[in-house]
């Protein structure tokens, strides 16, 4: 048969649900506030953060190789230029080397005194057709002493033509153009003009050259100066352009001539070089 509960049981039976659900709230309520406050968190987000870290890295690994590659540029570049410089200046020092044993090669030939290849006096003016050619000087002189030559040009008037056919002092030689007429107590107004051949070479000038007053040196292929040389003057005058004699008068002017060189002749002979070349004068000494 069925049990039958009595009401008193009934009631008890309710009181303890209720105390159970009661219990069963409070600790709902106990889990709830115990609990930290919880956030949304999108999976998508998560998987962006997690895939953008390689790409950062990525960026940064190519921008570093691409300063790298331009510093590299930038000193290849650096090295050419320096390579560049050091060539240049290597070719510099070669040009350098090669006039510097060109110079020496052509002074060695340079000798003392009136010599082959030191001072030689127009052959015109030693065949006695000298014009205007050696015009109020003495023909120069020479002497010996301590290995030292001393030729001397001894000048007559204030203006004085000399024509050489070369005019090279060697390094052991002084060129010495006695002005001493022209000294008084307002200084030296004498001059003297030399004339080189126009068909020779640069005159070389490794000595000493000494005078009272001026002193022209036309040669129209050129005047060096070594570093032996020794200017003792009270003016000098070296060029490469001609320049017209005085016309006869002790006042006159040495005048920048225009005309044209011409061929020379001795007793109606042609004058050359010992090569064969001509020597020529400005036609209007000739």
């Amino acid at each position: 048969m069925p049990a039958h509960l009595s009401a008193t049981a009934t009631g008890s039976t309710r009181r303890h649900a209720r105390h159970f659900a009661l219990l069963a709230s409070v600790s709902i309520m106990a889990l709830t506030v115990g609990m930290p406050s919880a956030h949304a968190i999108s999976v998508g987000s998560r998987a962006s953060a997690a895939t953008s870290a390689p790409t950062i890295a990525s960026d940064a690994a190519r921008a570093a190789a691409q300063q790298a590659q331009e510093a590299a540029q930038r000193a290849q570049q650096s090295l050419s230029r320096a390579t560049q410089a050091l060539r240049s200046m290597q070719d510099i020092q070669a040009a350098a080397r090669a006039a510097a044993q060109a110079q020496q090669a052509q002074t060695s030939r340079v000798t003392d005194g009136l010599s082959a290849g030191g001072l030689i006096v127009d052959p015109r003016v030693a065949a006695g057709n000298s014009g205007n050619l050696w015009v109020n000087a003495k023909l120069p002189t020479q002497s010996t002493s301590n290995g030292q030559t001393i030729v001397t040009v001894q000048q007559t008037a204030q203006r004085a033509i000399a024509t050489w056919q070369q005019f090279n002092v060697g390094r052991n030689t002084t060129l010495y153009f006695d002005q001493s007429g022209g000294n008084s107590a307002n200084g030296n107004s004498w001059t003297i003009l030399n004339r080189i051949d126009a068909t020779g070479s640069p005159s070389q000038i490794l000595g000493q050259i000494r005078a009272e007053g001026t002193v022209l040196i036309i040669n129209p292929n050129g005047i060096i100066f070594n570093g032996t040389s020794q200017i003792n003057v009270h003016t000098l005058i070296a060029s490469a352009m001609d320049m017209n004699s005085f016309t006869g008068s002790a006042n006159g002017a040495f005048k920048a001539s225009g005309d044209a060189y011409v061929p020379i002749s001795v007793s109606g002979l042609t004058q050359t070089t010992p090569k064969g070349t001509l020597i020529l004068a400005p036609s209007d000494e000739a």
